[in-house]
C-alpha cells in the first residue's frame, strides 16, 4: 500500500510539471506572437502646397457672415420701417427681398469658395494626401484621400482643378513646393502603358 502511494505521488509530481511547463511554453510562444500591424499615424504629413488667396478668402467671408449677423439682428427694426409702413405687396416683396439677400449673400459666398484649398500635406511613406477648406462659419474641414481618389477633369471648370473623393478642389499647381507630391497627385509617377498595334503587311 504504501509502494502504491509513493508512485502515484510521483506520477502526480510529473504531470503536474509537464502541465506547468506546457503553460509555460503557451504562454511564451502566445507572448511572441506578432501583434497586429500598426496603422499609420500620419506624423511625416508635411505641407506642399499653401494657397495664395488664403487671408483674402477668409476675410471676405468673415465679412460676409459678420454683416449677415448685423442685419439678422436689426430685421424687426427693419420689418417695422421697411414692411408695416408700405403696401402689404411691396412691404412682402421688401421683406422677402431683404432676407433673401442676407442669407442668400453667405450662402452664395461659400458655394464659390468652398473648393477653395488651403492647404495640401502629403505623406511620403504613406502616400497619403490631406487637402484642408473652410466651412461656412470658416472652420478648417480636413479631407484624407490618396492619388488613387483623384480624377482630373479633362475640361477643368473655372472653380475645378481636380475631384478628390468625389469633392471639387481649387488648387493653383504653380504654387506646388514638393515635386514629388505633384506627381503623385496627378498621377506623373505611374509607368506608361503604351499599346502599340502591330501592322502586318503582305507582300505580294
Amino acid at each position: 500500500m504504501l509502494c502504491y502511494l509513493v508512485r502515484n505521488s510521483r506520477r502526480y509530481c510529473l504531470n503536474k510539471n509537464v502541465a506547468t511547463t506546457m503553460v509555460r511554453l503557451d504562454s511564451a510562444t502566445t507572448n511572441s506572437r506578432p501583434g497586429k500591424p500598426k496603422l499609420h499615424s500620419f506624423n511625416d504629413l508635411r505641407p506642399v502646397y499653401t494657397g495664395s488667396l488664403n487671408t483674402q478668402v477668409k476675410s471676405v467671408k468673415a465679412f460676409s457672415l459678420t454683416s449677415s449677423v448685423i442685419a439678422l439682428a436689426l430685421q424687426p427694426l427693419m420689418f417695422e420701417k421697411l414692411v408695416l409702413n408700405q403696401p402689404v405687396l411691396t412691404g412682402v416683396f421688401l421683406g422677402t427681398g431683404c432676407l433673401g439677400f442676407i442669407l442668400g449673400t453667405p450662402l452664395l459666398l461659400h458655394y464659390v469658395t468652398k473648393r477653395y484649398v488651403i492647404e495640401l500635406r502629403f505623406s511620403a511613406q504613406s502616400r497619403i494626401f490631406e487637402a484642408d477648406t473652410y466651412s461656412l462659419l470658416l472652420r478648417r474641414q480636413t479631407l484624407r484621400f490618396t492619388a488613387a481618389d483623384v480624377n482630373v477633369p479633362s475640361v477643368p471648370g473655372p472653380i475645378t482643378s481636380i475631384v478628390a473623393s468625389g469633392k471639387p478642389l481649387l488648387i493653383d499647381f504653380n504654387l506646388f513646393t514638393d515635386a514629388d507630391a505633384y506627381e503623385h497627385l496627378l498621377g506623373y509617377d505611374k509607368p506608361l502603358n503604351l499599346q502599340f498595334n502591330e501592322i502586318k503587311s503582305n507582300s505580294s
